[in-house]
């Protein structure tokens, strides 16, 4: 993104903006354009949401009142106006009619007029850019956060967002060397399990196509796939861990790492953290115990949602206190390190359904789940996806909504790609592969990586986290078209 080093000391600029990260980098290309002689910060973290608030702002930071003298440094600023913060009595609501300002658009790189009468669509969200003089004092920033500093996006919670099956492209029944193309760990000669979870495999599996590193395309991870390198202004940071509770993210060590919020606090002590997103609950509720408990009723005995309903739902309400109590610690941790609640976004997301409501190769067979890699009646998976996958979702959501924080739907998110859906084949190809990784028949990778999110799956969700950050709402519900793929 260009901006001519003349109208970016001497013009204002008004650009639509979707969100933080994008008023980010164009506080960053400001920063690039004016060098020496300037230093941009980023002071969005809300938007406006009404045509008042965008008419009150544009006259604030529009007016003629900040002159650049030649002993004044400018620095770029991007501002924005919550609908709940009250206008200045001192600001019209309105411009004049005789008034109009031509700010340079930073967008498209054309000049823009806004003139007195700003249209209802001025209530999408706003980010108003203004070059503004600030004399020589110096720019003060807390917690030794730096113009020009990255967004951070920080991915908290369990397995399904650490990144745990992100070995697998597909699912295939092949024992040897690359299974049909479906293992990315395969070098040629062997297999490197390291190159997909670094240092955490054994431990946390955080793998290279997590979550929060697959929304923007982040590749260049450090050893443990903890942190990536800055992208466009953002850089995203993992601090799940497979296999985690509620409890691992308030105040209990795991796997050899500190508490997540007691990470969170050091990380925010020096970070610009614009996102926190957690995944957390389905261990509280012991879903993989379950899962075992499903799977060793098909080998012995009958289906095993009539007797794990009741289970699944008494201990709901307990896993509403616990995840309560990670988002309290996350507050408290943010809030410890100097980050007020309006100053990030925090999004508590829910699962998708690891198993379809429908299925290729129907049959309870023990042969058809070999070959599937479901060892569970078709019922069952059924009650899974039609009964538990909505249940644990709602709970979410609600609390979500009454803690204030954003909700991520995520229910959908892989339907018509879950293990076995008649929509999919097994193999490599991504038209038509499964997004969920199936149990394995022939020994291959590691038992706790079924059914969780496989490469494809976990692309998918990273497509999920990126559409929720771009479209700032209290929930956001993301489902798949498995027939666009």
């Amino acid at each position: 993104m260009q901006i001519p080093r003349r109208k970016a000391l001497h013009k204002r600029f008004l650009c639509e903006a979707s969100h933080s990260i994008f008023a980010t980098k164009l506080a960053q290309a400001l920063n690039a354009t004016l060098g020496a002689a300037g230093r941009a910060r980023v002071i969005c973290s809300a938007w406006a949401t009404s045509a008042d608030d965008a008419r009150a702002t544009l006259r604030l930071l529009t007016g003629e009142s900040l002159p650049l003298g030649p002993a004044q440094k400018p620095v770029a600023m991007v501002a924005a106006l919550p609908s709940s913060i009250a206008t200045p009595s001192s600001i019209p609501p309105s411009l004049p009619p005789s008034e109009s300002v031509e700010p340079y658009d930073v967008c498209g790189g054309r000049p823009l007029i806004i003139r007195n009468r700003i249209e209802s669509s001025m209530r999408a969200t706003f980010a108003l850019l203004s070059v503004i003089a600030l004399g020589s004092a110096p720019l003060t920033m807390a917690h030794a956060e730096r113009p020009g500093d990255p967004m951070v996006v920080v991915a908290l919670g369990d397995s399904f967002i650490s990144g745990e099956g992100g070995r697998w492209a597909g699912n295939s029944n092949e024992p040897f060397a690359e299974r049909s193309g479906t293992d990315r760990a395969w070098t040629g000669t062997g297999y490197d399990v390291f190159r997909i979870y670094g240092t955490t495999y054994g431990g946390c599996h955080r793998s290279d196509s997590a979550e929060v590193f697959s929304a923007f395309g982040h590749t260049d991870l450090d050893a443990a796939h903890r942190e990536s390198t800055t992208r466009d202004g953002v850089k995203s940071i993992n601090l799940a861990c497979s296999g985690a509770e509620s409890r691992h993210i308030v105040d209990t060590a795991f796997k050899g790492e500190p508490p997540q919020s007691a990470q969170l606090a050091t990380l925010a002590e020096t970070n610009r953290i614009g996102v926190v997103v957690l995944s957390i609950g389905g261990n509280d509720l012991e879903l993989s115990s379950i899962l075992r408990a499903c799977a060793m009723d098909w080998g012995t005995t009958s289906p095993c949602g009539a007797g794990q309903h009741d289970v699944v739902m008494q201990r709901i309400p307990a896993m509403r206190h616990t995840i309560v109590a990670a988002i309290d610690s996350i507050r408290g941790a943010m809030r410890g390190a100097g980050h007020p609640d309006s100053s990030y976004r925090l999004i508590i997301q829910s699962y998708p359904s690891p198993v379809p409501g429908s299925f290729r190769d129907p049959g309870d067979g023990y042969v058809t789940a070999l070959i599937n890699g479901t060892p569970f009646y078709m019922s069952d998976m059924k009650w899974l996806h039609d009964v538990v996958t909505p249940a644990i979702s709602q709970e979410i959501r609600a609390i979500a909504l009454d803690q204030g924080a954003e909700f991520l739907d995520l229910s959908h998110a892989l339907e018509g790609r879950e293990v076995r859906n008649p929509k999919t084949v097994q193999g490599a190809a991504i038209a038509d592969a499964e997004w969920v990784r199936f149990l394995s028949s022939t020994a291959q990778g590691d038992l706790q990586e079924s059914f969780h999110p496989n490469y494809y799956g976990q692309q998918r969700l990273g497509k999920c986290l990126e559409d929720a950050i771009e479209h700032p709402a209290s929930e956001y519900v993301c489902s798949n078209d498995a027939a666009a793929g």
